[in-house]
Parts: structure tokens; C-alpha cells; sequence
């Protein structure tokens, strides 16, 4: 029996993956000379810290959440 919300939550999942890519290229826009290693161990404390790795998780959680796993894997 199929889920009558699937094509929804792949929607969903879908439309997250993608601004969470989008989040990803605002903040490497933001950040002049971000390719320079050393430059990441500069923290201004009025800018707030953002851990991207952490944003994927979550990422991966809510499209296992919604049954969408091999979905995610494949965006990868």
C-alpha cells in the first residue's frame, strides 16, 4: 500500500537538501579567504558560529525520519 504523503515528504525532503546547499554557498560567500586553513581558526565572536557538519546530520535525520534514506544517499 503506498504512503498517499510519499511524494510529499520526497518533495519536502528534496526542497531541505536543497536550501540546506544553498545555506552552504551564502556562507562560503560571506567568508573571504575561507579556502585559507588558517583563516577558520579566526573567530569573530559577533558572528555566529555555524557547524555545517552538524546542518547535514540533521539533514540526513529528518530524510530518515521521513523514510527517504536512499534518497539522501543519492543527492550525495
Amino acid at each position: 500500500m503506498d504512503d498517499p504523503h510519499k511524494n510529499l515528504r520526497i518533495a519536502a525532503a528534496k526542497a531541505f537538501m536543497e536550501s540546506l546547499e544553498e545555506l552552504e554557498n551564502i556562507l562560503a560567500e560571506d567568508r573571504p579567504g575561507s579556502e585559507s586553513p588558517s583563516s577558520e581558526l579566526i573567530h569573530d565572536p559577533s558572528e555566529p558560529s555555524i557547524d555545517l557538519s552538524l546542518l547535514e546530520e540533521v539533514a540526513a535525520d529528518l530524510a530518515k525520519f521521513f523514510g527517504e534514506e536512499e534518497l539522501w544517499e543519492e543527492e550525495e
